[in-house]
């Protein structure tokens, strides 16, 4: 067996680990694209998603080699490319705590742009730029950072997609 190649490997898993970080109070999402000019595009206009963040990105710990490795394996015909997402943990559990008993979730509220229809006809959101905090370049190990990066970032418009999503509820039941 050839084990320069698992040590090659782990290598590259610890120092894309090295990239996200060890901080535990955010939330760390990833997502994989194939070219670099849409990850660079993400840095500079913000990640559009479809109907959750969930849907479209991998929430990891970020701690955990082997949940990387697994990631890096399960993600890699999407793209060499790792988008690199972190939310503050008080954030999201504030922004799930307005909406709790709803049908909603606390993603739909991190817009910054109203939604729209995409293809599959779900609600397409846009995060701000300043939960991105860079992306990875998995062929030669490149970190580029996103110079707007603030994970407790929290702009006054959260507070009207909360009201716009909880009256929309209301005039829904009316």
């Amino acid at each position: 067996m050839n084990y320069d190649f698992l040590e090659e490997d782990f290598d590259h898993a610890k120092k894309f680990a090295e990239f996200i970080g060890k901080d535990l109070n955010y939330y760390k999402y990833l997502h994989n694209t194939e070219e670099e000019s849409i990850a660079k595009r993400i840095l500079e206009r913000g990640f559009h998603f479809e109907s959750h963040l969930d849907h479209t990105t991998d929430l990891i710990s970020g701690t955990d080699l082997i949940e990387l490795k697994y990631f890096l394996i399960k993600r890699k015909r999407y793209g060499n490319y790792t988008i690199v997402i972190e939310i503050d943990k008080n954030i999201v559990d504030y922004l799930s705590r307005q909406i709790a008993k709803t049908p909603y979730h606390f993603s739909e509220i991190l817009t910054n742009e109203a939604p729209f229809k995409g293809e599959n006809d779900e609600p397409v959101y846009n995060l701000p730029v300043q939960f991105i905090k860079g992306y990875f370049n998995h062929i030669n190990h490149q970190r580029v950072f996103n110079k707007h990066f603030q994970p407790d970032f929290y702009p006054e418009y959260f507070n009207t997609n909360i009201r716009n999503l909880l009256s929309g509820l209301n005039n829904n039941l009316s």
